[in-house]
């Protein structure tokens, strides 16, 4: 999965959480878990791509976690 897909599908998320849709709660959880996305989200592959890249995932991930944080309390 692109970066820019992922981007995509976080914003189309964050609208339906905006929505109320508790579909995108669930859907943001499992991409935090999801064993597909390691490569691109764990720190041990992250520090393995070059840093603009690694960058990029890391700024999609702590916006995961600002959204669920938004939706569900830390």
């Amino acid at each position: 999965m692109g970066l820019s897909v992922t981007r995509a599908a976080l914003r189309a998320w964050a609208l339906e959480r905006l929505k109320g849709e508790p579909a995108a709660d669930t859907s943001l959880r499992h991409r935090q878990e999801d064993a597909d996305l390691a490569g691109v989200r764990d720190a041990d592959a992250l520090a393995k791509l070059p840093e603009a890249e690694r960058q990029d995932w890391e700024a999609l991930w702590a916006e995961v976690d600002r959204l669920l944080t938004a939706v569900v309390g830390p």
